[in-house]
């Protein structure tokens, strides 16, 4: 008997239910669609390629049947998420603004549930925890079958130092002193000086000159867990003391930070969101708002609003002009998420696990704050 290449069957699923996923390697193979996307993934399909299960992965779709089991839950509609998000950025703003009031640590299938809700499948999540375990951002703890994902104390530090930023209406009151941070880090480690100058920007300190910047707040603690994470003692010097002059300490602002950058940001803030506030008190009011939908805008609200902290060092008052910007954008913040919240909460608690040998938290803190801590 003449042997040949075996021809598959002709399956019995509509066409207009099939849908083929091309690979790199010259196979292709057929797949069924799900209609809840990449949550209720009912199983595996295996395949006759012998292409890596990598190359395979970057063929896959969202929406198949490939790649993970059926969901225990019926996942929440996907809402399309804006272009350029990323998931390990957003995985970010969701510990920062709702998990750690909850405990701090999820199950990997919540965050997914959660995540899916802001538009981001089910392989873009696990992908980015793991890559968030393995840079130490997260821990991860299994229990029986099931992982759980909470913060370690150097996320922990990098979301708090965040959060006590968006999160307030008023900045913290100055002590009058400066602390300045000296380094002097050879050629040879010219990747380590730059991510040294990147983590003192997203700090909130300005240069001062060549290898010195300086805050008006007490950052140690910070720039000292970075530089002991990155065996830097050598090469940087930390002081606190008072300016005495000649200039002024708001001439000084003026040569560190670029003031009108900064101003221009708060201004367009206000212009893009001002509009979609009233647009979403119309909608309130005629009660067009489901809670899924204000969970969506309201980490979105978030996502965007926390960008600041790249641009804006919240310095205190008395070093700001008095019509500062900043201002009306923090209150236009402060409003847009007190009007959500309580919507937003209600969808955050029905998806929301925590491990089961945690009691979980009655009635979380109050997110905003009267001054930077």
């Amino acid at each position: 008997m003449r042997r040949g290449r075996l021809r598959p069957r002709r399956s019995s699923i509509p066409a207009a239910r099939m849908r083929t996923c091309s690979s790199s390697t010259s196979s292709r193979r057929t797949i069924s669609s799900s209609p809840w996307g990449t949550a209720s993934w009912a199983r595996r399909i295996r395949t006759t390629t012998g292409a890596a299960s990598s190359a395979r992965k970057s063929s896959w779709e969202p929406g198949s049947t490939i790649g993970w089991r059926r969901s225990r839950r019926r996942s929440p509609r996907r809402h399309e998420r804006p272009v350029g998000m990323k998931a390990r950025s957003m995985l970010f703003t969701l510990y920062g603004d709702s998990i750690e009031r909850y405990g701090g640590e999820a199950a990997a299938q919540s965050l997914v549930v959660l995540m899916g809700a802001l538009g981001f499948s089910s392989q873009s999540v696990r992908a980015a925890l793991g890559r968030m375990v393995h840079q130490g951002w997260l821990h991860r703890r299994r229990l029986g079958r099931r992982s759980f994902y909470a913060l370690t104390p150097r996320g922990r530090l990098r979301v708090e130092h965040g959060t006590s930023r968006v999160y307030t209406l008023d900045h913290r009151p100055w002590d009058g002193r400066w602390r300045i941070l000296t380094y002097t880090v050879p050629e040879g480690k010219r990747s380590l000086r730059d991510r040294l100058r990147r983590e003192l920007s997203w700090l909130g300190m300005g240069p001062l000159a060549s290898g010195a910047w300086i805050s008006p707040y007490d950052l140690h603690e910070h720039t000292a867990a970075f530089v002991d994470a990155h065996g830097l003692q050598a090469y940087v010097a930390e002081f606190a003391g008072q300016h005495l002059g000649p200039a002024a300490d708001q001439d000084l602002v003026a040569r560190c930070w670029d003031l009108p950058a900064i101003a221009r940001w708060h201004a367009a803030f206000v212009g893009a969101y001002r509009p979609r506030f009233e647009a979403l008190q119309r909608r309130l009011a005629a009660g067009d708002v489901t809670d899924q939908a204000a969970f969506v805008e309201k980490i979105q609200l978030v996502h965007e609003y926390r960008k600041a902290l790249y641009v804006d060092p919240w310095l205190p008052g008395e070093l700001l002009p008095a019509d500062w910007r900043g201002r009306e954008s923090a209150r236009l913040f402060f409003d847009y998420y007190r009007v959500l919240d309580p919507p937003a909460t209600r969808f955050f608690e029905a998806c929301f696990e925590g491990p089961p040998d945690t009691r979980r938290r009655a009635a979380p803190a109050a997110r905003f704050r009267t001054a930077v801590a």
